[in-house]
């Protein structure tokens, strides 16, 4: 009997939302399938919490922390089904998320749900362009065969930040059948941000490598993140120091007007330190660009 599904769940230090992440899988999951938790070297108690709660789920533990792109990659390696479904360890499901996903599948190569938070918020898809193409791995699923037949992984080079984003856009350039599933629902733990200078750093290294990457593939129809007026929006929430991943205060459905007006509110912070730490976090992301 062929295996059907891989459950592949990626971790790194979030024990308390892995455990929920695997109670909401368990109670959906169909008898042909497997989950696969692949933990990114982690330091808090998240796999003798796995070994102590469940029984039949395979953890692949890495030694050294490489980042969600490498991680996912095993994740496409390694698992076993004809189907794989990637949900993130802050990502809760409901009930019928894994069979609606499943039936939407069978004419597709990849199928998606929409996103919420805890608060009801729609987390993704917000705009009708993010119908088309996903931007976010948070939940997807995708056939095994359309990843061997279309030579597609992750690329490492983004560790994390826009990795997604990047698959996604390769996905659609080879011109894979992808669904939007609205009536599969993932719920998204609300979490403090950690590391936001950090984070910042990243979005802006890995914003230019992927402008670059992609400058001269024609991407006309496809909407995704990789352009210079992208990268100006971050330069400009590093003079105001606005932290654009606050949900409760920045919506993506906003017009421009409504998005400047926003700067001069109280908004979240990227860094309690001086602004010029962002200034010069967004020029050493250009400088890692020059170099490479």
């Amino acid at each position: 009997n062929k295996m059907k599904l891989s459950i592949v769940i990626p971790n790194y230090n979030d024990s308390n939302n892995l455990i929920d992440c695997i109670k909401s899988i368990q109670k959906n999951k169909p008898t042909n399938s497997e989950i696969i938790v692949i933990d990114d070297c982690s330091t808090d108690d998240s796999l003798s919490l796995v070994h102590k709660k469940f029984k039949n789920i395979r953890i692949i533990s890495l030694s050294v922390h490489k980042g969600i792109a490498f991680v996912r990659n095993i994740g496409l390696k390694m698992s076993k089904g004809d189907r794989i479904l990637f949900i993130d360890s802050d990502i809760t499901i409901n009930n019928d998320l894994i069979k609606n996903l499943l039936n939407k599948i069978e004419n597709n190569d990849l199928v998606f749900p929409k996103v919420i938070f805890e608060n009801k918020r729609i987390m993704h898809p917000l705009l009708e362009e993010e119908k088309q193409y996903p931007q976010i791995t948070a939940c997807f699923m995708i056939k095994k065969n359309s990843i061997k037949k279309n030579n597609l992984s992750f690329d490492e080079t983004y560790s994390y930040c826009y990795e997604d984003s990047d698959f996604f856009l390769r996905g659609a350039l080879k011109n894979l059948k992808i669904k939007y599933v609205k009536e599969a629902v993932a719920i998204h733990k609300l979490k403090k941000r950690k590391n936001t200078e950090k984070r910042f750093y990243l979005e802006n290294r890995n914003l230019l490598y992927g402008i670059r990457k992609f400058k001269r593939t024609n991407t006309n129809n496809i909407y995704h993140p990789f352009h210079y007026s992208s990268l100006f929006k971050n330069f400009i929430t590093a003079i105001f120091n606005y932290d654009k991943f606050d949900w409760s205060h920045y919506n993506r459905q906003s017009n421009i007007f409504e998005k400047f007006i926003l700067l001069f509110k109280k908004h979240k912070k990227i860094t309690a330190k001086n602004r010029i730490v962002l200034i010069y976090y967004f020029f050493k992301a250009i400088l890692w660009n020059i170099k490479k």
